[in-house]
């Protein structure tokens, strides 16, 4: 801060008659006024705050002691005590120093300067932080009475930002392994501050690795957890194996099953070759699906047949089924899918897998006595019909479909009144899936019906069909 001190002189010539004079005729002696006064320092500049005591001389020497009066232009920034004069506020003002009571005076053009920040002092708690952490940077302006300090903002920066970024408000982050300055500059100014502080890695401690799946079907996937701990270590890289790559193998903690076996996964960091390790048990698929080569079945009382499965995925370990009946009276069926009739009505076979019991197929049998698979019809007619009243050609069927052998005894054709007007008695044997048909010529026959008696099973059995329709 510059201050300029001037020290004022001022001199006055006088000069002084002597007269000679008797005793007697001596006037008054004249007091002597303060003819010009002056200050020291006599100052032009000074700073808020600043303090500046002032001392006032006067001539001619043998006056009397003057009194002063002392005022600013601005009292706001300038405060006078006494003679001591202090800077309150950043301008202009003029001081005037006046000799009570006369006309002499002095002045002076005061400058008020604001305090300058000189210098920038950093500080940090500690000089050394890890990858990830944080610390604050703090700051003192130098004078501590600079003017607005508290309004000073100060600008951050990073020698290298690789390795530390800070922020706006002077809060560091480490980015990596390293040693940075930390730089603080009043803004407005080139006045700047710089502190050191080294970043560093955190090392891994342990690692522990878990599966959701301790086992696998083959084919399957499934992702490993794994911890590593610290939480905040700087490298967590993995590096992942698998100690039989023909059972499972491992990629990124993704593991995929080959083959049946059991396998260990293992998981090692980088830093520190701390490890962890899981055992996986790698085994054939479970049924998912089984499909039958009858989704229905009619039999014949008496006959069997055999139910075929295929079973997926045809990988699967244990392929074996469980065969039942829901009604063992209708049908049965043993190990193997073979169903057996046994009485008419209708049974469901189900097929389920022993190993997911989840999985099943059905097959729903439907058992017919022998007798109804001999079926009778009118195979073709030709003739007029008037009233009821039939003339022409009628011929019949009766079909075995059955296993067995069936005894045809005769065929009638009665007219309404139960009269027979055709038949056929000559008794022989219809084997299975042959058949026999008869014709006849009827002549005016009101409503004709025909009747067939036939023998399957040692029992005897009777068909009626209405010739007209």
């Amino acid at each position: 801060m510059k201050r300029i001190l001037f020290l004022a002189f001022i001199a006055i010539a006088t000069s002084t008659t002597m007269v000679g004079c008797s005793k007697k005729d001596s006037p008054e002696p004249k007091e002597i006024t303060v003819s010009s006064i002056s200050v020291k320092p006599e100052v032009s500049e000074m700073v808020i705050g600043e303090s500046i005591q002032l001392s006032i001389s006067f001539l001619p020497t043998n006056a009397k002691e003057p009194i002063y009066e002392i005022s600013s232009s601005n009292s706001e920034i300038l405060k006078i005590e006494n003679l001591k004069i202090t800077g309150l506020k950043e301008g202009d003002t003029d001081l005037e120093i006046k000799v009570k009571g006369a006309n002499v005076k002095t002045n002076l053009k005061i400058k008020v300067l604001p305090i300058s920040p000189v210098s920038l002092d950093l500080s940090l708690e500690k000089k050394e932080i890890s990858i990830g952490e944080s610390a604050q940077v703090k700051y003192a302006i130098q004078p501590q009475n600079t003017t607005n300090i508290d309004g000073k903002t100060i600008l951050w920066s990073s020698s290298d930002e690789n390795i530390a970024v800070v922020d706006s408000t002077g809060i560091i982050t480490g980015k990596s392994a390293g040693k940075v300055d930390i730089i603080g500059k009043i803004e407005g100014t080139a006045i700047i501050g710089k502190i050191s502080i080294s970043v560093t890695t955190i090392n891994v401690n342990s690692i522990t690795l878990q599966s959701e799946k301790p086992s696998l079907i083959v084919g399957e996937k499934t992702t490993l957890f794994y911890t590593v701990l610290p939480e905040n270590a700087t490298n967590k890289s993995i590096r992942w194996s698998s100690s039989n790559n023909n059972i499972a193998t491992v990629s990124d903690g993704i593991v995929t099953a080959i083959s049946i076996g059991t396998v260990k996964i293992n998981a090692v960091t980088v830093d520190g070759e701390k490890s962890a390790s899981v055992e996986i048990l790698v085994i054939n698929p479970k049924v998912s699906n089984i499909i039958l080569n009858r989704g229905s079945l009619k039999l014949e009382a008496g006959l069997s047949e055999q139910i075929f499965a295929d079973v997926y995925p045809s990988s699967a370990d244990d392929k074996s089924l469980t065969w039942t009946s829901s009604n063992t009276s209708v049908a049965s069926v043993d190990n193997s899918g073979n169903v057996t009739a046994k009485s008419s009505g209708t049974a469901q076979i189900i097929a389920k897998s022993k190993s997911n019991p989840s999985i099943y197929a059905v097959c729903n049998v439907q058992v017919v006595n022998s007798a109804d698979l001999v079926q009778t019809y009118v195979s073709s007619t030709s003739a007029v019909i008037i009233n009821g009243v039939y003339t022409g050609n009628v011929s019949s069927v009766i079909s075995n479909l059955s296993s067995k052998t069936v005894k045809f005894i005769s065929f009638q054709i009665k007219n309404s009144n139960g009269s027979i007007v055709s038949q056929n008695n000559d008794s022989q044997n219809i084997e299975s899936n042959k058949q026999i048909t008869f014709s006849a010529r009827l002549t005016n026959v009101n409503l004709p019906v025909i009747y067939y008696l036939f023998e399957i099973d040692g029992k005897q059995e009777t068909r009626t069909i209405s010739v007209i329709k």
